[in-house]
């Protein structure tokens, strides 16, 4: 009987430890967010957005992010990516928005820090308004497991380009005809008198 108890004991012991381990394996997250101080911006224009590492929460192998894959998504009529340039000690590949990075040193990432910049162009046909690109599908390495992340979005207006006003801080106070003459209070012919035969 006690060795029942025992045996009851311990079976109870490993499953209570398989399920905290899996359950901390799904409170694994990270996150990866689109940064710009770009609110609007005209067609035939570029902008740079940061992709910037965050929010890590890994307790599984090196306790952190070493490499993730993503997919940028956004309007092709609108937007074009026009180049990709990778962090300090990161390394990226791209290939119509898809993003794989991973860290030049082969260690994992704990705190916050950009990774990547994206260079966006603005077409000249694009409609005006908002438009959205989204950071999806990402998936991020510990170095001994995947984890999901989860991607911010940021949306950038596309305002029309407004025509260059002249400079208005150049004007002349001495142009000509700007004062009229003869504003003088005592011009002759002011106080009408003469003839009044008619």
């Amino acid at each position: 009987m006690k060795k029942i108890k025992i045996i009851s004991i311990l079976v109870l012991l490993i499953i209570t430890s398989l399920t905290i381990n899996t359950y901390a394996a799904t409170e694994e997250s990270f996150e990866l967010k689109l940064e710009t101080s770009i609110g609007s911006i005209n067609p035939e224009e570029t902008f740079s957005i940061n992709i910037v590492l965050d929010n890590i929460k890994v307790t599984t192998g090196d306790l952190g992010i070493g490499a993730y894959s993503a997919v940028i998504k956004y309007d092709t009529n609108i937007l074009e990516i026009v180049n990709a340039t990778a962090a300090t000690n990161w390394e990226i590949m791209t290939n119509e928005g898809n993003i794989i990075a991973n860290t030049k040193n082969a260690e994992v990432v704990k705190e916050k820090q950009n990774t990547a910049t994206i260079e966006f162009k603005v077409k000249k046909t694009a409609k005006l308004g908002d438009t959205e690109i989204k950071i999806e599908n990402i998936e991020g390495s510990s170095g001994l497991t995947t984890i999901n992340g989860k991607g911010i979005s940021k949306k950038v207006t596309i305002k029309e380009k407004q025509a260059e006003k002249p400079n208005d801080n150049n004007q002349n106070t001495n142009t000509p005809n700007q004062n009229t003459p003869n504003q003088n209070t005592n011009t002759p012919n002011q106080n009408i008198q003469g003839n009044n035969n008619q």
